[in-house]
């Protein structure tokens, strides 16, 4: 069998680019698996799990109010979230020092209803 450096060139092309299409993806995927805590409209933060449509309120109105939450332990100054909720949120820093959840509620699978921003 002979030798083709053209073709093994092809190959090799084609394997980095789905290699690197499936990393890609998958960084994607993990980033929208979070909910940024200090930029999120209400109806997103509902999205997490155990907050309330009220809750979600609260968050905005003291994120408007006071700032940007600068630390994780900020979320505990709004009015009703109690400190079993805040385990539950689980506020972190992600890569880039935003202060997020990645507890999401599981989706219904009807994400393309337009509900307004409160």
């Amino acid at each position: 069998m002979k030798f083709h450096p053209i073709s093994c060139m092809t190959k090799l092309a084609a394997s980095l680019v789905i290699f690197f299409g499936l990393c890609f993806s998958t960084v994607g995927a993990l980033a929208g698996d979070e909910i940024n805590l200090n930029t999120a409209s209400s109806f997103k933060l509902m999205k997490i799990d155990y907050v309330s449509r009220s809750l979600a309120r609260a968050i905005v109105n003291h994120r408007d109010t006071h700032g940007p939450f600068k630390h994780p332990r900020d979320l505990l100054k709004v009015r009703g979230l109690t400190p079993e909720l805040f385990k539950r949120i689980n506020p972190e820093r992600d890569a880039q020092g935003n202060l997020v959840s990645r507890s999401l509620a599981r989706s219904d699978g009807n994400n393309s209803m337009a509900i307004p921003n409160y």
